[in-house]
């Protein structure tokens, strides 16, 4: 089909293959526009030959001397794929099941189901892709379960005989809901609980159109009956929400609170049950624990602290990687232990992509913000200061154990002099006599002149006492003083 919106002298066909790299196309039929407002430039194909695949383009032009208008080319396929069974026309009930048929011929590898609306000239929308089961590889249909207004329209069947090969489409199948008394939720309110002073929003979705939306409500405890708190139009493009928005609640908000909505013309009535709305005051998060910077080596495990002084909700770790300013979110997951104050985590095999710094954060209950704590810098070592890291400390313990050694040496020195001069300063009674002895042997009698003398040697030694061992042992300086006294003595007495 080629039709104009405004009278043409001539009309023209060109053709290209379907993977042709080059840009330019083949003409193959020129003629006068017909109709009767010469608008119409259609062409049609009595037995198709499979030559005939490819790309054709519908060109228009009023002047003979002018070129041609082209349209968008139009995709013409000669395949061997039929569609052997196929869904047309479709009413169904809001919210019913429909089944969307699609069977063809061959063996296929890929189905597709694409959706546009019916007053729609956007290209269609791709809802489902999938492979057919094994046992049954002719059949692409599909079960649409709950089907909503939003899902009429016009729904496709595509099938690929290859993973890579063309789609080939069937004539599109029209699904309509018809007007129904049978109305149901699709989205009912849950219990909620807001920080006071924040917004807070109770769901109430139905299946089908509604005219009037209302909420009442009734207080926590006792049995006072319940109020109609609020009412309005249903929202939305069809006319199917009823969900309620409170900007600010405070505390004589807090309530139990139901969902009832209503279609006048089919005199239908339908009401959720009571759902509970509480606040509560809300903590800021602080942290009592956390990591400080953090050297390793590559591959090794890495424990990050982080805990908090209240319970939390929500735990996130973040990097900054090195030399980047973005921050990604590695991880988030609900606080650990008894007292929800745990989001430490262990890196097991720490790489180089994880250097940089890592930030703590947590959100308490009702928030949807995080609050970060002060990151830690996780940085690796390379084997190069590994090494240098491995010498130095080294060098410090071989430092540490010479001035041990030195220290014991002195100690050692200071008491073998202390008990020499103890040995000096008492001799004992058998060292004495031992000392007499000796002395004797060097003492000589000369029977003629009866006299004893000492030998000069013996008197040089005593001399040389105190050259030996100066202000040592008072004892001992005077037992010499008293040997050199006798010896003046001993020359004078004569038998």
């Amino acid at each position: 089909m080629c039709q104009m919106k405004s009278p043409v002298r001539e009309c023209q066909w060109s053709w290209r293959q379907l993977n042709q790299s080059q840009p330019w196309n083949l003409e193959v039929k020129r003629f006068p526009a017909f109709g009767n407002d010469s608008t119409d430039c259609s062409i049609k194909f009595k037995n198709v030959l499979p030559e005939q695949e490819g790309y054709w383009t519908c060109g228009a032009r009023i002047d003979p001397n002018s070129s041609f208008t082209q349209s968008n080319p139009i995709r013409f396929l000669i395949s061997g794929v039929e569609f052997v069974q196929l869904s047309r026309g479709i009413q169904v009930a809001s919210g019913e099941s429909v089944l969307l048929r699609c069977l063809v011929n061959k063996p296929v590898v890929q189905c597709e189901w694409s959706w546009r609306s019916s007053n729609s000239s956007h290209e269609p929308l791709l809802v489902k892709k999938f492979n057919p089961n094994k046992d049954a590889d002719h059949d692409c249909s599909v079960r649409f379960k709950n089907v909503l207004y939003e899902e009429e329209g016009l729904w496709t069947c595509g099938v690929r005989l290859s993973p890579d090969g063309i789609l080939h489409e069937a004539p599109p199948a029209t699904v309509s809901l018809l007007p129904t008394a049978k109305v149901s939720f699709v989205e009912m309110p849950t219990d909620t609980s807001v920080p006071i002073g924040t917004e807070a929003t109770l769901k109430c979705v139905t299946s089908s159109r509604v005219e009037k939306c209302t909420w009442t409500w009734k207080p926590l405890h006792g049995n006072e009956p319940e109020i109609v708190a609020q009412e309005y139009p249903s929202n939305g493009d069809l006319g199917r929400d009823c969900s309620l928005t409170l900007p600010r609640v405070y505390a004589e908000k807090q309530g139990q609170w139901a969902c009832q909505v209503s279609i006048s013309s089919l005199n239908t009535m339908l009401t959720s049950p009571f759902v509970k709305l509480t606040v509560f005051e809300q903590d800021e998060v602080k942290f009592s624990e956390l990591s400080q910077d953090i050297q390793i080596s590559a591959g090794g495990s890495v424990f990050l602290h982080c805990v908090t002084s209240s319970a939390v909700e929500q735990c996130r770790w973040s990097l900054t990687p090195v030399n980047s300013n973005t921050t990604v979110v590695v991880k988030q997951f609900p606080a650990a232990g008894s007292e929800a104050r745990d989001c430490s985590v262990r890196l097991t095999h720490a790489l180089a992509e994880q250097e940089g710094l890592w930030t703590c954060g947590a959100r308490v209950r009702g928030r949807q913000n995080y609050t970060d704590a002060p990151p830690a810098k996780l940085s690796l070592l390379e084997p190069d200061e590994k090494l240098g890291w491995i010498v130095g400390a080294l060098t410090t313990l071989i430092l540490f154990l010479m001035i041990i050694m030195v220290v014991l040496v002195v100690c050692k020195t200071r008491l073998f002099v202390r008990k020499s001069s103890r040995v000096l300063e008492t001799i004992h009674v058998s060292e004495k006599k031992q000392t007499s002895e000796l002395n004797n042997e060097h003492y000589t009698e000369n029977p003629t002149k009866g006299n004893i003398q000492i030998s000069e040697q013996d008197d040089q030694n005593l001399t040389n006492i105190d050259s030996i061992l100066p202000n040592r042992s008072p004892h001992l300086y005077d037992r010499n003083e008293r040997y050199r006294k006798s010896s003046k003595v001993y020359e004078n007495i004569r038998i």
